[in-house]
């Protein structure tokens, strides 16, 4: 709902300062729902669906979901001010949006995502290793068993 009332008011209504607050409150409300994942996990020392699905969205909602939300405010002032004839846009959001278009930029977007989504995979695993294993040699045993291979034909049997 707090989104909802920070579009009215920012695209609608045209008081920017004033819509921050709904932006505000979102994030107080997001806090809120992290508070109530922990109490609930302290109350049942069971980890559920629900706080599952609210690390997820806490961990987007802070990360990349910042820059999908001015991604998507972009848009909005676009549409909108060509629907009401108002330019809502700066020369400093035109400069964003050609540059979104560069073809150099998003591959160099793509490669530092990704080697920041391989540390962080890394690095889980390697916790979830040290966590599973007795010992450094376990694990090396673990990576380097490859038992769970089926040696076989490729080619598809006949039935």
């Amino acid at each position: 709902m707090s989104l909802l009332l920070f579009g009215l008011f920012r695209y609608f209504f045209g008081r920017k300062k004033f819509s921050i607050f709904f932006i505000i409150a979102f994030l107080v409300l997001l806090g809120l729902e992290g508070l109530l994942g922990i109490w609930i996990y302290q109350v049942t020392n069971e980890i559920s669906t629900f706080q599952i699905i609210l690390v997820i969205f806490v961990l987007y909602a802070c990360t990349f979901g910042i820059f999908d939300f001015l991604k998507l405010d972009r848009w909005m002032r676009t549409k909108i001010g060509q629907w009401r004839g108002v330019e809502l846009l700066t020369d400093k959001d035109y400069r964003i949006m050609e540059r979104a278009k560069d073809p150099k930029y998003i591959a160099r977007k793509y490669r530092y995502s990704a080697m920041i989504h391989l540390i962080i995979f890394v690095t889980v695993q390697s916790i979830f290793w040290m966590y599973g294993t007795d010992s450094f040699d376990e694990m090396l045993t673990y990576l380097t068993d490859f038992s769970w291979i089926e040696a076989g034909d490729l080619k598809a049997e006949d039935t």
